[in-house]
């Protein structure tokens, strides 16, 4: 069986998975689950606990998740996509693409930062979480990457942005999120979302238009 340090790297680094069933009974063990997570980390979840907490059974819940590393698995990839939606609703009905990437920048450290069960888990598990958030970050940045490279290819195809490196520019974007999301502090207002904003307008989305305007992005143009 595999380990939970395994499964949260899995998770973490293949977040269109589909783990267990999607239906009303699968969501509550979910539920249960995160709940139990949140309050006595992974290591220590217990599926009978969890099954109870959510009103079913032992054979219900083994039937939609076969394991405890699949169901911590489940909770993990859901956290991620309800993260990433609650940032795209964020940003879908701004006006500019750079309003949008200004968000997007924005939202992912303050999602992230202030992430309930994230926050609690690297509070009582630091040893099972921390080594996956910093020598073993890659994992979790692709998680964030991919769809702050799918917001700057919609900027191409738009025509807002030129022929810059795309996967360089989330790249960059979200290895500075990462920083301010672990060592926050400093003369950069991570903890304050209207500082945030202007950081990342003046410091991160700006220089970048900047680029793509010397690339021969639109700016550029006469």
């Amino acid at each position: 069986m595999a380990s939970p340090e395994l499964t949260v790297v899995t998770a973490l680094d293949d977040s269109e998975a589909e783990p267990g069933q999607d239906d009303e009974v699968a969501d509550a063990l979910l539920v249960a689950a995160r709940a139990q997570m949140e309050t006595f980390g992974i290591r220590r979840l217990r599926m009978d606990d969890v099954a109870k907490q959510a009103g079913y059974g032992r054979a219900t819940l083994y039937r939609r998740f076969a394991t405890r590393d699949e169901l911590v698995w489940a909770v993990i990839i859901r956290e991620v996509r309800a993260t990433l939606a609650e940032i795209e609703a964020a940003i879908t009905d701004l006006a500019t693409f750079r309003d949008r990437l200004v968000e997007a920048f924005a939202a992912t450290v303050e999602k992230v930062r202030t992430h309930p069960l994230l926050q609690r888990l690297i509070q009582i598990e630091p040893d099972l979480l921390l080594p996956h958030l910093t020598t073993g970050a890659p994992d979790a940045l692709s998680v964030a990457r991919k769809p702050m490279r799918r917001l700057l290819q919609q900027g191409r195809d738009s025509g807002d942005l030129g022929p810059i490196d795309l996967d360089i520019a989330a790249e960059v974007m979200i290895r500075l999120a990462h920083s301010l999301v672990l060592t926050p502090g400093g003369p950069i207002e991570a903890t304050d979302p209207a500082g945030l904003r202007r950081f990342a307008a003046t410091h991160v989305v700006d220089p970048l238009l900047h680029l793509s305007a010397l690339a021969g992005g639109p700016a550029a143009r006469p």
